[in-house]
């Protein structure tokens, strides 16, 4: 029987719970009115009866100016508020907000706010995040990408470990629109947006650029594995593009830019960047868009250490692209398989990898051009 008188009353206590919630959710809409109307709000105040209105009291003040309040007390607090709102509206006129009058009685008459808060604190986590989020992609924008490139250069130059940025950009993103539409547009943005964020490691950071360009910031991620991740973004791209529309064909170009090789400055970084992604629409224009062959960027100040029957063998790289790289070697012949090294002028830590030689040509003056096939060793 007391079991059963338990349960009675915890369903019984349900609307009651609602009904306070309610009229909490009420009164705090009231508050938050630019035009506040004292009227109003008091006689849905009364509502709540007299066990309930201290409780409604202390929530809708913290809510309100962000602070704890006594139970006890805070009928003493809020009395000289209706006062003050009266007079203050005589003196200034409509619309006049609550939030002013609890700004002037808290902190200006009581002095008990040196930095008034005017936002609750859930409206202040919403505005930080609107400041530096992309409203129709989600993700973060030119703004937030600024202040994260910054620290992590720097801490990047105190621990010699790489940083990449990859830019990307959609493909005829502008015949999309004309195709299709605008409202097709913002779904293919959207639609790459979520597969770059499904797509990246824990750590890093996707923004947009502006239009439909792209980066990534990428800490601890030297240039091969910046390229293995933009690639990787860029198949699921074109993989799944149908998906946003029947009939959408869609595709990437891609630039990467490492620290220190490329520059130790964000706008460094930046322009090498966007110098690359320039050369992937050229030569995907060249290439007449054969998706089997991947772009290649060209370097002046990587080398290749090939460790491979007792002795080493350092050669300049000509280009890398997704899984493949060229390079440059004096002598006769190359092994066909073979452990090697890749590093950067400037760069403390070379990068172990695997090669696997796909041809060679002789060049004027007895060099080897070798192209081959590399893996990562210990990739991340």
């Amino acid at each position: 029987m007391g079991t059963s008188d338990k349960s009675r009353r915890a369903v019984s206590s349900r609307p009651e719970r609602r009904s306070e919630e309610a009229l909490f959710s009420r009164l705090r809409r009231l508050g938050r009115a630019r035009n506040f109307d004292l009227e109003r709000f008091e006689d849905a105040l009364r509502q709540a009866g007299p066990g309930r209105r201290s409780d409604l009291l202390c929530r809708l003040l913290s809510d309100w100016i962000g602070r704890s309040f006594d139970p006890h007390r805070v009928e003493r607090t809020w009395a000289p508020v209706p006062a003050l709102f009266s007079k203050m509206r005589e003196q200034l006129g409509m619309p006049l907000s609550l939030q002013t009058v609890l700004l002037h009685h808290f902190h200006t008459l009581k002095g008990l706010f040196p930095e008034p808060l005017l936002l609750a604190a859930r409206d202040v986590d919403r505005l930080r995040l609107s400041a530096i989020t992309d409203p129709l992609t989600g993700l973060y924008n030119r703004r937030f990408l600024s202040e994260s490139l910054r620290r992590h250069l720097f801490r990047a130059e105190r621990s010699g470990d790489p940083v990449s940025i990859a830019m990307l950009d959609l493909e005829n993103f502008k015949s999309i629109n004309d195709r299709f539409g605008h409202t097709a547009g913002d779904r293919a943005l959207m639609y790459t947006a979520k597969t770059i964020s499904e797509s990246l490691r824990p750590g890093d950071i996707a923004c947009r650029w502006g239009g439909d360009e792209f980066i990534l910031l990428l800490p601890s991620a030297d240039f091969l594995s910046s390229v293995g991740i933009a690639e990787r973004i860029r198949r699921r791209v074109s993989a799944d593009s149908r998906s946003v529309r029947s009939g959408l064909a869609m595709d990437l170009y891609y630039g990467i830019a490492s620290v220190p090789v490329d520059g130790r400055s964000g706008a460094e970084l930046i322009a090498v960047a966007d110098d690359r992604l320039y050369e992937c629409r050229e030569q995907r224009a060249f290439l007449g868009g054969d998706r089997r062959r991947h772009p290649r960027f060209a370097f002046r100040r990587m080398r290749l250490r090939l460790l491979a029957r007792g002795r080493s063998l350092t050669a300049p790289v000509v280009n890398v692209s997704y899984s493949g790289l060229a390079f440059q070697a004096r002598g006769h012949s190359v092994p066909p398989r073979s452990q090697a090294e890749i590093s950067h002028t400037g760069a403390e830590k070379p990068r172990p990898i695997r090669i696997r030689v796909a041809h060679a040509a002789r060049l004027p003056g007895g060099r080897l051009r070798v192209g081959c096939r590399y893996s990562q060793v210990g990739s991340r």
